[in-house]
């Protein structure tokens, strides 16, 4: 029985971590002289990164569950997403922002991120 019973949850865990979503990703650059705007709606699966790239922009993201016994609340639907976006000058990627956030599933999440210079960098992202 304890065999059953580790199995299961060795189970459960892999097929939640290996679940495929589909994530509609929104980002604005916005600097003195120009804003460069990307939507993209991409499939990935949690635990792996996927790359979104448009109109000069590239992000660079990686989902994963949320560990909610740092929280202590019962919930398997917060999910963890970690991205690092680049602008592309002369063929060459260029660090802008490193967003991370923790999202529900489903719903729309946002993080606007300003530097000293008058840079702006806004990102949203919906996971269904």
């Amino acid at each position: 029985m304890k065999y059953f019973f580790a199995l299961t949850l060795t189970f459960l865990a892999l097929a939640a971590f290996g679940r495929t979503l589909e994530f509609d990703v929104k980002m604005k650059y916005v600097t003195q002289d120009r804003t460069l705007n990307s939507m993209s709606i991409v499939s990935s699966e949690l635990g792996k990164k996927f790359t979104v790239s448009r109109n000069g922009l590239v992000a660079e993201i990686y989902p994963s569950l949320f560990d909610t016994k740092k929280l202590d609340i019962e919930t398997n639907d917060l999910l963890k997403l970690k991205a690092k976006v680049y602008q592309i000058i002369d063929g060459k990627k260029h660090l802008i922002a490193r967003p991370e956030m923790i999202t529900k599933l489903g719903s729309e999440s946002s993080i606007e991120i300003q530097k000293e210079s008058g840079e702006r960098f806004i990102f949203e992202i919906t996971s269904r």
